[in-house]
């Protein structure tokens, strides 16, 4: 019992999941019996074993897990579902198409607010601090139907290539962190196949030079930023670094 984080009522907590359970299914390899094991989360410190991903049972209510939950739906659909399409001919541009963008933005921001108000060790790298409460007050609206425009938390959607290492790059999921781009601050989030998301956590508008890729930019679909093979990536260098660090724990994307 306690203090549901997101309606602010005192019941019974659930087993709420901070990045969607989808995400983790489409880890696991599709032979029978490796679907039995756990997935290891590799970090810097002890791999651990989670049988159905990671999961805070100390912040949400059945009730307002369930709201989450259908736009955690919602997230598959596009990110998960969806076939990226050439945008105009372009090797580095793709998109999906129909995309409610301010649905998506809402289940980003919705994984956003469940890592920083989570007190898991393993997502101690994310704290959006006074957006917490501005996110908390946008999903209440979500939770009673009356949900408006987001204007703000401008987003961009991107795609690393599958290159030598298709199966990693596919099967590849990271913590949310934060960082900053131009002095902006950004909300990392990362998915399945090859998926990187930054999301605009300050009021500051994005550098001129990434306005006109976000993913809300072009009325027939959402942007997707090709951003090269992932074996060539800052990404993949600090992955490999975590993996040689922990090499006698295994890796959870054989």
């Amino acid at each position: 019992m306690g203090q549901c984080t997101l309606c602010n009522i005192q019941t019974k907590f659930v087993d709420a999941h901070i990045i969607p359970k989808w995400a983790y299914r489409y880890l696991y390899p599709e032979d029978k019996e490796a679907k039995k094991k756990s997935l290891i989360f590799v970090s810097k410190e002890q791999p651990v074993k989670r049988p159905i991903g990671i999961y805070d049972s100390n912040i949400l209510c059945a009730e307002c897990d369930k709201i989450l939950g259908k736009l955690d739906e919602y997230g598959k659909v596009v990110l998960l579902d969806k076939k990226f399409i050439k945008y105009k001919n372009t090797d580095y541009i793709y998109f999906l198409e129909t995309v409610d963008v301010n649905k998506l933005k809402l289940f980003l921001l919705s994984i956003l607010w469940r890592s920083s108000i989570s007190k898991r060790k393993e997502f101690n790298r994310i704290n959006i601090g006074p957006y917490e409460e501005k996110i908390r007050n946008i999903l209440i609206l979500q939770k009673e139907n009356k949900t408006k425009q987001i204007i703000d938390y401008d987003f961009i959607i991107t795609k690393f290539e599958d290159g030598d290492f298709p199966n990693i790059n596919q099967k590849n999921i990271q913590i949310p962190r934060c960082e900053k781009i131009d002095s902006v601050n950004m909300g990392v989030i990362y998915f399945p196949r090859g998926i990187k998301v930054y999301v605009k956590v300050d009021q500051r508008p994005f550098p001129s030079n990434l306005q006109k890729v976000t993913a809300g930019s072009i009325k027939e679909g959402a942007l997707v930023i090709s951003m090269g093979r992932f074996q060539e990536s800052n990404d993949f260098v600090s992955l490999l670094r975590t993996i040689n660090n922990n090499k006698n724990h295994g890796y959870s994307t054989k």
